[in-house]
C-alpha cells in the first residue's frame, strides 16, 4: 500500500473516530500525572480461637486400638469437630494399617456400626 492511499483513507474516516493527537484510535487517551491512591484493603479478621484437641469421647481415648466389625482393628488417631452440611459433627478418625485406610466415623453412629474396644487380657 502506498502512503498516499493511507492518507486518503484517513481523510474519509469520520471525524469522531480520529484522535485530536493525530492517530486513528477511537477514544484512546493517554493520561500522565499523579494517580489516585488505591483504597486500603479491608481490615483482616482475627483468626478464630484455637480449640483444645479432644482426647476422649464416648468412653474412647485417642491412641487406643478399636474394633470396627467391617474393617477389623484400627487405631483411633483423633476426635475432630467438623461442620458438614450446616451441622456440627464430632468424628472419630480411625486408621486401619492392614488396609492403609483412614475412616472418619460420626460419633453418633458408633453403636450402629458396632465399634468397640479390643478385648482385655484374661
Amino acid at each position: 500500500m502506498s502512503i498516499s492511499f493511507l492518507l486518503r483513507l484517513g481523510e474519509r474516516v469520520p471525524a469522531n473516530t480520529q484522535s485530536p493527537h493525530g492517530h486513528h484510535a477511537a477514544n484512546v487517551h493517554i493520561e500522565s500525572g499523579p494517580r489516585e491512591p488505591e483504597p486500603a484493603p479491608p481490615p483482616r479478621q482475627p483468626d478464630p480461637p484455637a480449640r483444645k484437641p479432644i482426647t476422649t469421647s464416648h468412653g474412647f481415648t485417642v491412641g487406643e486400638h478399636v474394633v470396627y466389625p467391617r474393617h477389623g482393628v484400627g487405631k483411633l488417631l483423633a476426635i475432630e469437630q467438623q461442620e458438614i452440611a450446616g451441622e456440627a459433627l464430632e468424628l472419630f478418625v480411625i486408621h486401619f494399617s492392614s488396609d492403609n485406610m483412614t475412616l472418619r466415623l460420626p460419633t453418633d453412629k458408633i453403636t450402629n456400626v458396632g465399634l468397640r474396644r479390643l478385648a482385655d487380657e484374661l
